[in-house]
């Protein structure tokens, strides 16, 4: 009979590694074990908060010529005034250790696009991101909040990450980037939409409850204050939205040192996956 692998626990239950993985440098990616992770958004946090000496980066790396680690930067926000670095997440299936890869602002540019934008907000240039993903995708790439270190550091996953583990990536990612009320009413109606107007499956993929005032359902919203005093929204995924959204991708690493990834489209609308 075969025995179900035991997962230790520490904090709220995340597992703790045998052994701790080193930097691992493959095919263009920066995988780090969570330690190095979050000693390197803490670099990060650190040498924009107070300047920065190339010598610094000893505390992240063990390899001084990293210079990946050097052209991190944070991305922030108009309607806020919180940092965050967005990272890409993995785990190995042959040993159940979760990766991570922080990414530039280059590599972003190929999760989301980028637009280029003057002063006026005028579009300068716009590239779309490509049709199909690897490695850096929309499903597995979050915004790191940089005042949530501690947290983070409790929360994240040593081992491959599970769904709950990934709805909290997901929200915090979601918080770094909140709608305004008329993005939030495009899209709730978008995906009303997609539903067929059906209310029963538009709440598969967003939370509702009974409208005290108004009667009927309403979507469960989280609300944040803007730097100027504006209100900005975020609607709740449902468990089984998130499960359809985010996901850890498996590198397999190969005898010769070399890393595959599967290939992924783009997520599309949630309903379309309900």
């Amino acid at each position: 009979m075969s025995k179900k692998k035991s997962r230790k626990t520490a904090g709220k239950g995340f597992g703790k590694p045998q052994k701790p993985h080193k930097l691992i440098r493959q095919n263009g990616l920066l995988l780090m074990d969570r330690k190095t992770l979050l000693e390197t958004l803490r670099f990060v946090k650190e040498k924009e908060q107070d300047g920065f000496d190339i010598a610094d980066a000893e505390k992240v790396s063990d390899d001084k010529d990293n210079q990946k680690i050097l052209k991190l930067s944070s991305m922030g926000h108009v309607r806020h005034t919180r940092k965050a670095v967005p990272v890409s997440v993995f785990h190995n299936p042959e040993t159940d250790t979760a990766l991570y890869c922080p990414l530039t602002r280059e590599e972003f540019s190929l999760v989301h696009g980028m637009r280029v934008v003057d002063k006026d907000g005028n579009i300068l240039e716009s590239v779309d991101a490509p049709k199909v993903q690897y490695a850096y995708t929309q499903g597995n790439t979050f915004y790191f909040d940089l005042e949530k270190l501690d947290e983070l550091e409790e929360m994240l996953p040593y081992n491959e990450p599970t769904l709950d583990e990934l709805i909290y990536l997901g929200q915090m990612d979601e918080r770094h980037t909140p709608l305004s009320e008329e993005e939030l009413r495009g899209v709730l109606g978008k995906t009303m939409l997609a539903c067929g107007r059906d209310l029963d499956k538009f709440s598969r993929v967003y939370r509702t409850e009974e409208d005290g005032q108004e009667g009927g359902p309403r979507v469960v919203t989280e609300v944040q204050v803007g730097t100027d005093g504006d209100l900005f929204y975020q609607p709740q995924k449902t468990r089984l939205a998130w499960s359809k959204n985010v996901y850890s991708i498996p590198l397999y690493l190969d005898k010769n040192g070399t890393v595959s990834v599967p290939a992924y489209g783009g997520c599309g609308l949630i309903a379309s996956a309900v």
